[in-house]
């Protein structure tokens, strides 16, 4: 049975660590509350560490001083690990529902005398004790259990009174945190031989990580992915925006070969003058789910109030230039043209001196609208 609870105790420890690492390097949400479930699981490791020397000393008459060290501390730990967990309950429900520190203060208050008391009898030999180099429970042993018992007791009430606002998800885990260490202490009262107390802290631990950390940590992400993608998004055209597109700028030296289109809407400032901005918005939906059509949701940008680029990255010349030729017949459809347009497709060329080249096409293209419909230039309106 030693070894069988030495190799739990060691697997336990590792399982430890890994939380531990995922919860310092992994989550980055919610920073008070997986603080507190960080120092809890850094309390749970230095138990664990304490309760493996234990029994690998257990047996060791020669080195019964240090077996009691070393019992002596894991039950201490046992108590701060207790206290603490109740501290991590708060912060998990004050994530939801403000309450105040003090409905977990007077559990916490009274846990320095109790623990200075546990600690007097375990000294004594009336709490714990060794006996020819094994550990062995004293005659006082239930009364050091009366505070975790109240810990528990505390936890339960509060996690049944804030249910509705910590959610099935996080009182089920808060229960198995609690309810697999208890059912050891439980077993050891009646065979002092058998001990997974610490073993069951470690999986304890991962249950409250994998059902409680990390599923919030990916909630966080979703709304962190959310926020970025609204934030990268044109509110009129549902097109990505000028961050969007200062960002695909960065991304796109990394391809041989792009397609630029840069597109600039006609009249729509003597259109929002003359119809109305609603009109005006019309137009420029007209022009960008054009662009949508001919070419992917994802290559566009609206740059600016009138002006799109469209980035072609790897394609081929001949997919280009014919998707050039349907955007020039999209914005001729209605006779005047609704866009004017240029284009530069290059190799190895920086992406600003394409868009720069692509942009002094579509002035080109903008005077010989000017040119053929006079009306529209802007000194005439």
């Amino acid at each position: 049975m030693r070894q069988v609870i030495i190799a739990l105790d060691i697997f336990s420890l590792m399982v430890s660590f890994l939380v531990l690492y995922c919860s310092i390097f992994e989550v980055k949400s919610h920073k008070e509350r997986n603080r507190s479930f960080t120092v809890c699981v850094i309390l749970v490791i230095i138990g664990q560490f304490f309760n493996l020397l234990s029994w690998i000393l257990d047996g060791q008459v020669e080195h019964e001083k240090f077996l009691f060290f070393t019992v002596f501390m894991y039950g201490i730990m046992g108590y701060v690990i207790a206290v603490y967990f109740i501290y991590y309950l708060w912060t998990l429900i004050n994530e939801t529902h403000p309450i105040s520190k003090w409905t977990v203060i007077p559990i916490i208050s009274i846990s320095g005398p109790y623990i200075l008391w546990m600690a007097y009898l375990i000294l004594t030999g009336r709490g714990v004790k060794i006996v020819d180099g094994h550990y062995r429970v004293g005659d006082l042993y239930l009364l050091t259990q009366i505070y975790p018992v109240l810990c528990m007791i505390w936890a339960v009430v509060m996690i049944l009174y804030y249910a509705s606002e910590l959610g099935r998800r996080k009182v089920a885990a808060c229960f198995a945190y609690m309810l697999s260490p208890a059912s050891t202490v439980i077993i050891h009262f009646y065979y002092p031989d058998v001990s997974f107390s610490y073993a069951a802290f470690g999986y304890a631990v991962l249950i409250v990580y994998v059902m409680v950390q990390a599923e919030q940590e990916r909630e966080y992400k979703t709304r962190e992915n959310t926020l970025i993608e609204a934030s990268t998004r044109d509110s009129l055209t549902g097109l990505y925006n000028r961050r969007a597109y200062d960002m695909a700028c960065t991304q796109m030296k990394k391809f041989d070969t792009v397609g630029i289109i840069f597109c600039d809407a006609n009249g729509l400032k003597r259109t929002n003058d003359a119809q109305g901005h609603a009109a005006g918005d019309r137009l420029l939906l007209s022009i960008a789910n054009g662009l949508i059509d001919i070419f992917s949701r994802k290559q566009v940008f609206r740059i600016s109030g009138d002006e799109f680029v469209v980035m072609c990255p790897n394609m081929p010349y001949e997919t280009f230039h014919a998707q050039m030729i349907s955007l020039g017949a999209f914005v001729r459809r209605s006779g005047m043209p609704i866009a004017s347009v240029g284009e530069a497709y290059g190799s190895g060329v920086e992406i600003h001196q394409l868009v720069k080249e692509a942009e002094q096409q579509m002035y080109l293209d903008k005077e010989q609208f000017y040119s053929d419909y006079p009306k529209m230039e802007r000194r005439n309106r």
